[in-house]
């Protein structure tokens, strides 16, 4: 099943159709990377936060790695060439942006994790603020992979597919 998805995500690519290139992609894939650093920003603020985060994190390693290796067993050593202009740059960054939203999710559970069980005075406008600060800059962010991952992703694997 997977194997033929890929085939048929790299026809696309070939063609270079709206279900790849584009608008349409750019707008799916911002609105769906907006609401996942959303979760994890909420979830943050929650006391379930901190197991939250990582089983999040965990799945989008996850998938990336299946959908990698799908890749290479589809296309054997040339496979290793798309797996790479798959993930450089805008996957690895995007990465970049949910551990970097991820570290200050997991670091605001366990401060009011903290708070709560100690009894401990927490600054709650200055702590939400710096929060707020890295879940804006990992928004803004990501908006600017969606737009790479819609217009320069798909020109790159389509260089692949003149070598498969």
């Amino acid at each position: 099943l997977l194997k033929e998805q890929v085939g048929t995500y790299f026809s696309s690519i070939k063609k270079l159709s709206s279900d790849v290139f584009g608008i349409n992609v750019f707008l799916s894939e911002s609105l769906n990377n907006t609401l996942q650093l959303l979760i994890i920003f909420i979830l943050g603020i929650s006391m379930i936060g901190v197991f939250a985060v990582v089983i999040i994190l965990f799945f989008k390693g996850f998938m990336l790695g299946t959908t990698l290796s799908v890749i290479i067993l589809n296309y054997q050593l040339k496979g290793v060439v798309g797996a790479l202009l798959y993930v450089f740059p805008v996957m690895i960054i995007n990465i970049l942006i949910y551990v970097f939203l991820s570290f200050f999710a997991l670091h605001a559970s366990i401060k009011f994790l903290k708070a709560l069980l100690k009894k401990d005075n927490l600054n709650f406008k200055t702590f939400l603020g710096k929060y707020l600060l890295a879940f804006i800059i990992s928004i803004i962010l990501i908006i600017v992979t969606c737009m790479l991952d819609a217009y320069l992703t798909p020109l790159l694997l389509k260089l692949f597919t003149f070598i498969i």
